[in-house]
């Protein structure tokens, strides 16, 4: 199996030494002096397959309602985007009503046969495992913590979508009421879902999962002592009723902007928060996974769906989510649910044209680079540098593979050595660049050639062959560097 390696890297070269040598935690974050590199033969943790995953959001202002989600357009990419999870969820899922079974509702607010038929579709063609966000404000006795979640409109969900034959991977219950429940709370709602899931689904074998609680939100280093608070406490109180959680999931928006895109100070915060949510899972619900699972760049607000703007449609915000999903793997999180696919200014495709942006095409080529194993590394621990690593064997393919994603505004040449790398050793790039119109652009290269789609036509992405293990990075550039004869034994 193949390995990657992802860098960062500042203009000065620095060399990077692979060995067996333990590795501390967190990603390697090269300085300007110069900076050891070993990696580690051992695997630290582990992703799911479909790690590099997105969501749909129901509400009005992502265009759910007006969006056709029979579009041949939206469908091929989905498509080409491979066997991923799809999550459907978002602040217009706690205020959205299924008209099924003897329930009646139309207009925004609605999620009809139509609309539910098409969507399932969308993710069963493209092979997706699809997680559907239940409206926690259905409610028995008011909309307080000692209120009941009234399970009568998802049973009726699941009932109509079990006679289609739609599959669910699991279910969430409740988007951001992190503010209206208490943590303890919202884990006796829990289980009334589980009890649900057992009366609908009782062959536990192909049960749907839980998971959860999506608390809003994570946005910086400091100030989310309440957020974390919930989060124990929702772990605390589901491990006291014995729920088999899947997966704890929580939201995240660190803010990037055009003028915070490549500060290392912004990008770390990324990490920081992986680091608090881990440790607290770890220790308060042992076993169950940990998702992002609605991590975009900012709180996009409620922008039209036009050019007027494009925020973060642009290459600078590709960075971020590179480095991003780079983090998350490497804290042991298993899946990233990038906020979101189609919708408003942030998504993975323009939202009023469904053409792939910078973010598609970088989330493509980690997806079809980067496998499941994590690898630990030693060297330089600088969180503040503009150099970036991490480690993971390989998707279906033999060797170690590089990124290295350069943060600084010049280009950089970084020697590697180590891990049975000649220095004249074969490789494979793949180096993605600012296009003509710039860091906040809309375009991206690839090895030099602008990435153009045409409807129904991604363009080829190979990898450009090479030699040798000194890699030029060029400005603001990520490189993904395939080396298929490097051998990691934990790859094999």
């Amino acid at each position: 199996k193949l390995q990657f390696l992802y860098l960062i890297a500042l203009p000065p070269p620095f060399p990077l030494l692979f060995s067996t040598m333990r590795a501390p935690l967190g990603p390697l974050l090269l300085c300007s002096a110069a900076a050891a590199f070993e990696l580690n033969h051992t695997v630290r943790s582990s992703t799911s397959h479909a790690y590099v995953a997105w969501n749909l959001d129901s509400s009005a202002d992502r265009q759910f309602f007006t969006r056709d989600l029979t579009d041949p357009q939206l469908r091929y990419l989905t498509k080409e985007f491979g066997n991923t999870t799809l999550r459907f969820g978002g602040t217009g899922n706690d205020v959205l009503t299924y008209a099924f079974g003897d329930t009646q509702c139309s207009g925004v607010g609605c999620l009809n046969a139509t609309q539910w038929d098409a969507l399932a579709a969308l993710g069963a063609g493209a092979g997706m495992e699809f997680v559907f966000g239940l409206n926690i404000m259905k409610r028995l006795g008011g909309n307080g913590s000692d209120s009941e979640w009234d399970p009568t409109n998802a049973r009726e969900l699941m009932q109509y979508s079990k006679a289609k034959g739609y599959k669910f991977f699991g279910f969430e219950l409740g988007n951001e009421k992190n503010l209206v429940f208490s943590g303890a709370s919202t884990a006796r709602s829990f289980a009334k879902l589980q009890q649900l899931l057992e009366e609908e689904y009782p062959d536990a074998a192909t049960r749907p999962k839980m998971m959860g609680p999506d608390e809003h939100s994570f946005h910086a280093n400091g100030g989310d002592k309440s957020l974390l608070q919930f989060v124990t406490d929702f772990a605390d109180a589901a491990r006291e009723m014995k729920l088999p959680l899947h997966a704890i999931t929580h939201h995240e928006y660190i803010e990037v902007d055009k003028t915070s895109s490549f500060s290392p100070a912004t990008l770390d915060m990324t990490r920081t928060i992986a680091e608090s949510v881990r440790g607290a899972v770890s220790a308060h619900l042992p076993g169950a996974e940990v998702w992002a699972g609605e991590i975009g760049p900012h709180n996009a607000g409620q922008p039209p769906c036009d050019h007027s703007s494009m925020r973060w449609a642009s290459y600078a915000n590709a960075v971020w989510y590179a480095d991003a999903l780079g983090t998350k793997a490497h804290a042991g999180y298993q899946k990233f649910c990038r906020q979101d696919f189609a919708g408003a200014d942030y998504g993975l495709v323009d939202c009023s044209t469904n053409a792939p942006l910078p973010d598609y095409y970088t989330g493509l080529l980690y997806k079809r680079l980067m496998g499941k194993a994590v690898l630990g590394f030693a060297g330089n621990d600088n969180r503040h540098s503009s150099v970036r690593a991490y480690a993971h064997c390989s998707r279906d393919a033999a060797g170690v593979t590089v990124l290295l994603i350069n943060l600084h505004p010049s280009a950089t040449d970084v020697p590697l050595s180590g891990v049975g790398l000649a220095t004249d050793a074969a490789r494979v790039d793949y180096i993605l660049t600012p296009g003509a119109d710039g860091v906040n652009g809309t375009r991206i290269n690839l090895n030099g050639a602008e990435l153009v789609y045409t409807p129904l036509h991604l363009p080829a992405m190979p990898g450009a062959p090479a030699s040798g293990t000194t890699v030029h990075v060029p400005a603001h550039g990520m490189a993904f560097v395939q080396f298929p004869g490097a051998d990691v034994a934990a790859c094999l």
